[in-house]
């Protein structure tokens, strides 16, 4: 591979990703190179000096999930109303994923197991590949975490168990929550082509895939007034750094709201 060949392969590639995924591919065939010099296989590093030519606009952080609270509402509303197993697993999924706030593999490698219904808690400690459909470590230490759930999330899960019991799913399942008889599994590109389908029904922008699904539960929780320290537990970082990043304006809005709550107890004394 020549220098001139692997710059042109980065420019068509970049015609179709962001300046994010162009880097990271990039620096995984660096990886590559390093790997094979380590074995003593006498390479050139392609890499170096390449530019990354990315194309395609990086999505805004207000783009990347549903701010309004209204519009969150709408879509679990009409997510409870598809709800029709065996008919498709994926208003399920993406239910529990809006009330979570887990990764889609995080998500996608749930059994029952891992469904505490005494305590309203849901467990994840690995992930699912959605393409390979094969299991992948959890992205970092702290994603491995247990979240509380509300009623209705458990009410939903234990309705999905009954109807799979009825139809003896569980026989060939495994144990795996979000599983269709007909077609395993869901893609990421199945759940995402879903979720575009729903929102564009709703007349809900901006029109997310399922990983802005994640990213809607942590503005919610914000949004609401949950202590960024807990939502940060929840979401499985391992600080409030990239939730600050991300969600900068909605924190804006709560310390304006802070703001007032101090001027009103300080009113109380005068």
């Amino acid at each position: 591979m020549k220098y001139s060949d692997y710059q042109e392969t980065l420019n068509e590639y970049g015609k179709e990703v962001g300046a994010d995924t162009l880097s990271r591919f990039n620096s995984a065939i660096r990886n590559a190179i390093i790997l094979a010099r380590k074995d003593s296989v006498l390479i050139k590093d392609f890499t170096l000096g390449v530019k990354i030519n990315a194309q395609k606009q990086v999505k805004q952080a207000s783009e990347k999930y549903i701010e309004s609270l209204s519009d969150y509402q709408s879509l679990l509303s009409f997510l409870k109303k598809k709800m029709d197993y065996p008919t498709s697993i994926i208003p399920y999924f993406l239910y529990v994923q809006l009330k979570t706030g887990f990764r889609v593999g995080e998500v996608m490698a749930l059994t029952w197991e891992e469904i505490n219904f005494k305590d309203g808690m849901i467990k994840t400690y690995r992930r699912m590949d959605s393409a390979r459909h094969v299991f992948a470590p959890p992205k970092t230490s702290t994603s491995i975490r247990e979240v509380p759930v509300s009623s209705d999330v458990l009410e939903v899960l234990s309705s999905l168990k009954a109807r799979q019991e009825s139809l003896k799913i569980l026989d060939i399942s495994d144990g795996f929550i979000f599983f269709d008889e007909k077609y395993g599994l869901p893609t990421n590109n199945g759940i995402n082509k879903a979720l575009k389908s729903y929102l564009t029904e709703l007349g809900i922008k901006p029109i997310i895939t399922a990983t802005g699904c994640r990213h809607t539960y942590c503005s919610v929780m914000l949004a609401k007034g949950i202590d960024i320290s807990v939502v940060a537990k929840y979401m499985g970082h391992k600080d409030t750094k990239r939730i600050i990043d991300t969600y900068g304006h909605v924190l804006k809005e709560l310390e304006e709201k802070e703001k007032e709550k101090i001027r009103s107890v300080l009113d109380e004394f005068k």
